[in-house]
């Protein structure tokens, strides 16, 4: 893996799972998510009657099947709905910065924009937060780097000649928050501009993305900076483990290095020879190349 350029960007939000999708088609017809009257034709099947899917549309979720809503505006997944629950208070609780929630610029088509504005949660400014620096918050497309693949259809259209040979695959990558740069195997992230080259076979992009930056605005909007410090501190114990092995080795007196070689197996001088070979009782070869013997080595 090979990073070639991020810019920071910040943000705390939590999220339950990564973003799907921005704009669904179901039974042949486009929903625009980010309208409300569109959202709300998305309930059609919805299961939880005294959950009112007006109010779910209003708060910007439409349907994301069974009891599952996603909002359009953070990205949120919400489910398992109780009786007790109320769509805006578990919005502002599991979303606290949405841009919908907190009165911010989006590109939200209301029903009824008086009433959505009567009904959203005033926002109490804090001396410290965010909604009370002297500078305003800027709107959602100004945190991103390259604004025009917001949506994960224009990233996934980036993918048309995305080369067959590379393991990792474009829904992968575009939920990751990657493009295809059209060079080789680049991508770059539309939010906070990272690019990564040359992936290997196990990479995983979501992964690949939070070890290289902790500051990308959709990264931690749709997986939460909890998600990027496990994958931060993962990454710093394996280099640790990598480092004690090294410093162990190197510290190896001669007498060591002289047993280590006169214990390993004499077929593949890597593993340790622990195979008892009959009729000569020698321990010669490890058990992965004792099967080819026929005689002792």
């Amino acid at each position: 893996m090979d990073v070639i350029f991020h810019l920071p960007y910040e943000i705390h939000v939590h999220t339950r799972r990564p973003s799907k999708c921005d704009i669904i088609d179901r039974d042949r017809y486009t929903y625009n998510v980010y309208s409300e009257y569109d959202r709300r034709r998305t309930f059609i099947n919805w299961p939880k009657p005294f959950i009112s899917s007006d109010e779910l549309a209003k708060f910007g979720f439409y349907h994301y099947g069974g009891d599952k809503v996603k909002c359009a505006f953070c990205n949120i997944v919400v489910s398992d709905w109780v009786e007790t629950d109320s769509p805006a208070s578990e919005h502002i609780k599991h979303s606290p910065h949405c841009p919908l929630m907190t009165r911010r610029a989006t590109q939200n088509i209301p029903i009824n924009e008086a009433e959505l504005n009567e009904s959203l949660p005033e926002i109490v400014p804090d001396e410290c937060s965010e909604y009370g620096c002297e500078h305003p918050t800027p709107k959602q497309s100004e945190r991103y780097e390259h604004p025009d693949l917001m949506l994960e259809v224009n990233r996934m259209n980036s993918f048309a000649n995305w080369p067959k040979s590379i393991r990792q695959r474009p829904r992968q990558l575009v939920d990751a928050g990657f493009f295809y740069s059209g060079q080789g195997d680049m991508v770059i992230c539309f939010s906070c501009g990272l690019g990564l080259r040359d992936w290997e076979v196990d990479d995983i992009p979501l992964i690949e993305h939070a070890k290289y930056t902790s500051e990308c605005f959709y990264l931690n909007l749709v997986q939460g900076p909890e998600f990027i410090a496990n994958i931060k501190e993962a990454e710093l114990k394996e280099d640790l483990l990598k480092k004690t092995v090294t410093r162990s080795v190197s510290h190896m007196g001669k007498e060591d290095c002289e047993n280590m070689a006169e214990n390993a197996c004499k077929i593949c001088y890597d593993k340790v020879a622990d195979i008892l070979l009959q009729p000569c009782n020698h321990c010669a070869s490890c058990g992965s190349c004792s099967v080819s013997l026929k005689t002792c080595p």
